[in-house]
């Protein structure tokens, strides 16, 4: 009797909030669910890239890294940099789904993934939460972590930015493990190690700035835990050697520096948040939608003023929330960034209002964050934590903003992370915590601080700001008018193509495919429906035959010298065997040979070199060591039993 009760007080304990969490995720992304993906920014892209992955990878190629008939026929090599966790899943899920092979169908396939993500998310917020703030609590918080503009609005519905979103499930749960260091350090260190490597292998970049977060985390936990933190860390980077290895090794070979030449919107100037006069009068909600961000800027400063009573804690809120204040006037944000001498040739956007949202999104979000520490400031029992949160979060807020500019010009490293509005995954995780301990006390017993925000003011304001932040992106329409984006998988052109094709032969290859340097999208229409080659100069024949994405058989029989094409594009990594002449680039880019007369039979093959083969090697003997771990972990637990009890860890 006893063991059905604490059954029935799991279930209660842990069904129950993630069922409602699921219940929210699901009416959120409801759009993606019916209808699939939207045609967002990144969306032709992602569709492309599942289209072609999953094919190849029920053809038998676990890894696909050259996409032989993506850039209309011409293939790529994008998977030697691109994050792969999102298109095993989705094609490792693509035979329970069984939807019809259309032109909507990956847009579908994502459609459902991207709820998964958002559920998963929730979930993974709780757990972590959970230890400290208890059930309830944490799925308040959790609904809001999900909700939060930056999730919601711009990652979900607006970019379409899948490793992004899939981040925000890996977090909190590398931050729940850190937490159980403390009790089950092993199998703590390896969840925690797997849930790294799969955050790297969701987005490179999210992982990048995850690090210093757990750093700091572990040591404001406990100084012991920081080489069990590193240890996990370092676990998380052999479990995804499989990719990363191969990213370090080949990244040279990609000009990621003339994407901001020919797709200036990877110009690291242009994408700082700022408002411009015409921002304001190209939306008839933009100027509501300002003066409710100043509003709320302004409260916040009333409750830091009321309510904090550190001076130092003060002076830097009242100084980050001026900042912000200041680049809500028009035209202050351009001022910055060129001032800054950042190289920009321009600050145009391909969506006008791009920044202007990002700008509203990020602010309204901190806003949250600090109204939330104000009523936590004072606590007798403050630990810290709190305190570490907000130090992130305006850590985060600042180098988002055009004040900023100087930094990432002082330091040209910090480019590396592409758009500095990728800290807002960071901001947004810092406001959740800091939103749940706000109202951990009112739910739980706590005394409220005199002169501090109530409980039910922070939950309006949460309210507020996942209704205006998230109406600022405008997501009620694809709730209104839901419609799935037609993708011709097959007909795409990868937007990162400047990278990769040689330099000389980027205005021709982008010509030959329907478009021109500097313009995203191109016409629908096939080159090829094979891989063809042909004799471009001298006289003679030649046949290629596909045995398989990284092989082409070709023949060529040859009446004197002559120079043969094959439509597949060059990259480095291809190879000649046997080497009966040096391989090179045509003028537009693609596999080209020159042979003397006669019959001539070889293979071109895209190696897989020694990063693919040292990377799986890697990953293979990460994978064995973490299970051992566990299976020791656990041995060693059932022989010293000790209850592990949820630690509501009050900071």
């Amino acid at each position: 009797m006893a063991n059905r009760r604490s059954a029935r007080s799991a279930l209660r304990l842990y069904l129950a909030p993630m069922a409602a969490i699921v219940a929210v995720a699901a009416v959120l992304s409801l759009p993606c669910i019916l209808t699939g993906l939207f045609r967002g920014h990144d969306t032709p892209t992602h569709v492309m890239y599942l289209h072609h992955f999953s094919s190849q990878f029920w053809k038998g190629e676990l890894y696909p890294r050259w996409l032989a008939e993506a850039n209309k026929g011409y293939g790529c090599p994008i998977f030697l940099l691109q994050y792969p966790l999102p298109y095993f899943v989705m094609s490792l899920l693509q035979p329970i789904l069984h939807l019809p092979a259309d032109v909507f169908r990956e847009s579908r396939e994502l459609g459902i993934y991207c709820f998964l993500v958002l559920a998963g998310s929730g979930i993974t917020a709780w757990i972590w939460l959970r230890r400290r703030y208890g059930p309830m609590v944490s799925t308040i918080a959790a609904i809001v972590y999900m909700s939060l503009p930056y999730v919601l609005g711009q990652d979900l519905y607006t970019r379409s930015a899948i490793g992004e979103l899939t981040a925000f499930l890996w977090m909190p749960l590398i931050l729940s493990q850190c937490d159980r260091m403390l009790s089950k350090r092993t199998e703590a260190v390896c969840i925690a190690g797997v849930a790294y490597g799969l955050l790297v292998m969701s987005n490179a970049l999210s992982a990048i700035l995850m690090i210093p977060v757990v750093i700091l985390y572990v040591a404001k936990l406990g100084r012991r835990l920081l080489v069990p933190a590193v240890i996990a860390l370092a676990l998380g980077c052999c479990l995804a050697a499989v990719y990363l290895i191969p990213l370090a090794a080949y990244e040279h070979l990609f000009r990621l520096d003339l994407l901001h030449t020919y797709t200036v919107y990877f110009e690291l100037g242009r994408s700082f948040p700022r408002i411009s006069l015409e921002d304001l009068r190209g939306s008839r909600g933009a100027i509501p939608e300002l003066i409710a961000t100043a509003c709320l800027i302004a409260l916040a400063g009333f409750y830091v003023l009321r309510s904090v009573r550190r001076l130092w804690v003060r002076l830097a809120l009242l100084g980050i929330l001026c900042l912000g204040a200041a680049v809500l006037v028009p035209g202050v944000g351009a001022s910055l960034i060129l001032s800054s001498h950042l190289k920009v040739s321009g600050l145009e956007m391909p969506e006008r209002q791009l920044p202007m949202k990002v700008l509203l999104t990020v602010l309204l979000t901190a806003v949250l964050g600090v109204v939330s520490y104000c009523r936590i400031a004072e606590k007798p029992d403050d630990s810290g934590h709190e305190r570490l949160f907000l130090a992130v979060l305006c850590g985060s807020l600042f180098l988002m903003l055009p004040w900023s500019a100087f930094v990432w010009k002082i330091v040209p490293q910090l480019s590396v992370i592409q758009f500095p509005w990728r800290l807002c995954g960071i901001l947004t995780l810092a406001t959740t915590v800091l939103f749940a301990a706000a109202i951990s006390g009112g739910l739980e017993g706590g005394s409220s601080v005199r002169r501090a925000p109530s409980r039910m003011a922070i939950v309006l304001l949460a309210v507020t700001v996942v209704g205006v932040g998230n109406f600022v992106w405008r997501i009620d329409s694809r709730f209104r008018r839901g419609a799935t984006a037609t993708a011709y998988s097959d007909q795409e052109l990868d937007m990162m193509f400047p990278a990769y094709v040689a330099p000389g032969s980027l205005d021709r290859f982008a010509e030959s495919v329907g478009t021109k340097s500097g313009r995203f999208g191109s016409s629908y229409t096939r080159v090829d429906e094979a891989i063809q080659a042909s004799v471009v100069e001298g006289r003679g024949r030649a046949v290629v035959r596909a045995i398989g994405p990284r092989r082409l058989q070709v023949s060529v029989a040859c009446e004197d010298s002559c120079r043969v094409r094959v439509g597949q594009l060059y990259f480095p990594l291809w190879e000649i065997t046997p080497a009966v002449s040096p391989l090179g680039s045509s003028a537009e880019g693609l596999l080209e040979v020159s042979l003397a007369s006669g019959q001539h039979e070889f293979d071109l093959v895209f190696s897989r070199g020694w990063p693919e083969n040292v990377g799986a090697v890697v990953t293979i003997v990460a994978v064995m060591a973490t299970a051992g771990a566990m299976v020791f972990a656990r041995r060693e637990a059932r022989e010293n039993p000790r209850s592990e009890r949820v630690t509501v860890l009050r900071a």
